[in-house]
């Protein structure tokens, strides 16, 4: 399976958490007030996660437990839920993976500023040394007359 199919099988499953969890409530006729009431938690992450919605929830770790409280209301699969969840983030993450730069022109990149900085390090370094020697040979110098 290609990375891009699984991106959209994982995004598929995002969706299907949003619908599983509305068609669970809807099923025993609550609203996602009363769900969140019992649950204590506020109905606002639960509206998100039926949205699909994964941005601005709490970390991870709570939401899994969100989830389980919410399939304990509506007699639901806490554990499908979550894998369900579990699949939108990393559908999630795939989504804003950064985009790699090869390695040999960040290899060659990097080489050339090292060059460049010892290059002028030697240089400032001779420029020192001919000064310091130059200072020592005029003070040395016995006058003559």
């Amino acid at each position: 399976m290609s990375l891009e199919s699984q991106t959209e099988t994982r995004l598929r499953d995002a969706i299907a958490l949003g619908q599983l969890m509305q068609s669970s409530r809807l099923e025993f006729g609550l609203t996602l007030d009363e769900i969140g009431r019992r649950t204590r938690v506020p109905a606002q992450t639960f509206r998100q996660l039926e949205a699909g919605c994964l941005d601005g929830l709490p970390a991870d770790v709570f939401v899994r437990g969100f989830l389980r409280a919410y399939a304990r209301e509506v007699k639901a699969d806490a554990e499908q839920l979550v894998q369900h969840f579990d699949a939108a983030l990393e559908a999630r993450r795939e989504a804003r993976a950064p985009v790699a730069v090869p390695v040999g022109d960040q290899a060659s990149a990097l080489d050339g500023r090292r060059r460049f900085a010892v290059a002028l390090f030697v240089l400032i370094l001779i420029v020192i040394v001919t000064l310091t020697v130059s200072l020592l040979l005029q003070r040395g110098a016995p006058e003559q007359q």
